[in-house]
């Protein structure tokens, strides 16, 4: 049996459905001019439904739901992400403190126990027990006090450019070597302590205090190299102030120098020509004589030079010299 809506025509199965269909449907209910019974609004996109479960077949893909979840979402994850940082930052500061806590507890150990006594207990030529292979120690350096003097690091070494004066600069290696030296050794209540020291002048056998307090060999003292390489810079810098000195003085005394009357600043002109000469020639004899100018062999030149300097005030002549 079939039920037939009067208004619209459309057949339907059931009288229920027959009802529903007049109460719902809205091309019907637009052919008479009437209102649906229900109205199901959705509260987010303000969509309008006549059935209960097309409203709730609609949530389920709602756009308006779907922005908002991302938006939580993204919020959500700031908030972690926030969060992380700031525990991230408390885990850094946690690992400063700790890791400063490690250096005073191994300087407090080199003071109280220290390398001395295994230097004292050590034979010479044997191998201290170390992840450092490169710690060979002799009877000498058994008896070197290490307890407050600082490692020897190019950073500590970079420090003394401060005092690196153009006045030091004009002295050419005694002035660099006298400002390296007193970096190499710290007297403590009459005890002088060094950081790198030579034990064999002929072979250039030395050794350097490194950042775990422990001594590291360095046969040719090849560390010069990188001394030089952090005075280099400043070096250049007071070179190219007198070339361009010199330069300019050049300049004036060529356009005169042919002249039958001189201006009355050649002289001075000349003047500065001639101690400008004088000055970077001396320098660079100071410096890297007896290699050829404008080669390579210069730099080093001033390396072996600046070596063969420094090993005499490192030298550790003997065991009875150290006490």
């Amino acid at each position: 049996m079939s039920f037939e809506c009067e208004f619209c025509t459309k057949t339907l199965k059931s009288k229920k459905t027959l009802t529903a269909h007049q109460e719902n449907a809205k091309y019907c209910l637009k052919l008479r001019g009437a209102e649906p019974k229900n109205i199901f609004a959705c509260d987010l996109c303000n969509k309008h439904f006549v059935l209960d479960h097309h409203l709730k077949t609609h949530l389920k893909t709602c756009k308006q739901i779907k922005t908002d979840d991302y938006e939580q979402k993204y919020i959500l994850q700031q908030k972690d992400l926030a969060d992380t940082k700031k525990l991230l930052k408390e885990c850094n500061k946690i690992i400063t403190e700790r890791d400063k806590e490690i250096v005073t507890l191994k300087e407090a150990l080199a003071f109280e126990k220290g390398k001395i006594d295994v230097y004292q207990n050590s034979k010479p030529s044997t191998i201290v027990n170390t992840t450092n292979k490169n710690c060979a120690i002799n009877s000498k350096l058994s008896h070197i006090q290490i307890t407050t003097i600082k490692p020897f690091t190019l950073e500590g070494v970079a420090e003394l450019l401060p005092q690196y004066t153009e006045d030091r600069f004009r002295n050419k290696l005694t002035g660099l070597v006298s400002l390296v030296i007193p970096f190499t050794s710290l007297n403590v209540n009459g005890v002088t302590e060094r950081n790198i020291v030579c034990t064999d002048l002929a072979r250039t056998k030395c050794h350097v205090l490194n950042v775990d307090r422990e001594w590291e060999r360095d046969d040719g003292l090849t560390i010069c190299s990188d001394i030089i390489k952090v005075f280099i810079p400043k070096m250049k810098e007071y070179m190219s102030v007198y070339d361009e000195k010199f330069e300019e003085a050049n300049k004036h005394v060529n356009a005169e120098s042919h002249s039958i009357t001189k201006s009355s600043a050649y002289a001075s002109h000349r003047k500065d020509f001639d101690y400008y000469f004088e000055l970077i020639e001396d320098i660079r004899l100071g410096f890297y004589a007896p290699a050829t100018r404008g080669t390579g062999d210069e730099y080093d030149t001033l390396v072996r030079k600046f070596r063969d300097s420094l090993k005499p005030a490192i030298y550790v002549e003997s065991v009875k010299a150290i006490k």
